[in-house]
């Protein structure tokens, strides 16, 4: 009897594997006053020319503000949202480094557009 179990558990265990293999979401950009979410390839690859989403990290050696980080979206309508935020915190600078086109993120602002979060989750699905 425990063989029949462990060939029943392990059949559906397969089948459950197998349901989510090759998985997507997409979902559009959704842009607000105080911030921004959505996947980057599912901006991409949207039907229109509009949207957009990601983040850009700017290193310099030569001036006092050394580092620099800068968020951006745009959603079907053609809002955008912006932020920045210089000499940021070491958690912003490697949120916005994690971004690749199989990343969704979360970004938000104060009301000086001043970057406060980066939110980046990497996964298959997104791609």
């Amino acid at each position: 009897m425990n063989k029949f179990a462990a060939a029943v558990a392990l059949v559906a265990g397969l089948a459950f594997q197998t349901s989510y293999a090759g998985l997507t979401s997409t979902y559009p950009v959704s842009v607000s006053q105080y911030g921004a979410n959505g996947p980057v390839k599912g901006a991409r690859n949207s039907n229109n020319n509009k949207e957009f989403i990601g983040c850009a990290v700017m290193g310099n050696t030569y001036a006092s503000s050394t580092t620099y980080v800068a968020c951006s979206a745009q959603d079907a309508a053609g809002k955008a949202f912006y932020c920045s935020k210089y000499n940021p915190a070491y958690q912003l600078i490697q949120a916005a480094l994690a971004v690749s086109e199989s990343s969704s993120m979360i970004i938000n602002s104060d009301g000086a557009g001043t970057c406060t979060y980066i939110y980046v989750a990497n996964y298959s699905l997104f791609l």
